[in-house]
């Protein structure tokens, strides 16, 4: 017959050498890092949108939304098109809660919203709402979101503080 203390000895081993407290206090999540994901301008993801189809890249853009839009966009290329965001369910999962607050809801107004974030890009197709984007990002994290301006006017409707401050007030972050 085994001996039970044998086996509680080998659980407290076990649970000592793989338990959450051994690595620090909490268990880490991996989220996208400089190394495993390229750092894209967004006006190079549009203007050149067969280079990085199906690709997770991140990037730096505004993002605007409210009751039938949801799309990233920088203002030194809005000729190129229109860019349909969508959320990955692993999304929350990846950004801090205050980060994520803010792309929360806002009411049928909406947000306007300078983005770092990581996520795979589409193009060749007719997203989002009525199938009127050329492109769309599906988010997998967000590293950082700072309101540019509680509503989210078009980008041709800003007001000049807030135009002054799209696709800005972020770290450049370097193509690679």
């Amino acid at each position: 017959m085994p001996n039970p203390i044998f086996g509680f000895v080998l659980f407290l081993l076990a649970f000592a050498l793989f338990s959450p407290w051994q690595q620090g206090g909490r268990v880490k999540e991996t989220p996208p890092t400089e190394a495993k994901t390229p750092a894209v301008s967004y006006c190079e993801l549009v203007r050149n949108p067969e280079k990085y189809d199906r690709k997770q890249v991140r990037t730096q853009a505004t993002y605007r939304y409210g009751f039938e839009w949801s799309e990233l966009y920088c203002l030194d290329c809005l000729k190129e098109g229109n860019v349909w965001v969508e959320f990955e369910s692993s999304f929350k999962a990846c950004t801090k809660s205050s980060i994520a607050r803010n792309v929360g809801d806002n009411g049928f107004v909406g947000r306007t919203v300078n983005l770092i974030v990581v996520g795979t890009f589409y193009s060749g197709g007719n997203y989002g709402h009525m199938g009127e984007y050329r492109f769309k990002f599906v988010v997998n994290c967000l590293e950082r979101a700072e309101v540019v301006i509680n509503d989210s006017p078009l980008p041709d409707k800003l007001p000049p503080e807030a135009a002054a401050r799209v696709c800005k007030g972020l770290p450049a972050k370097s193509e690679k």
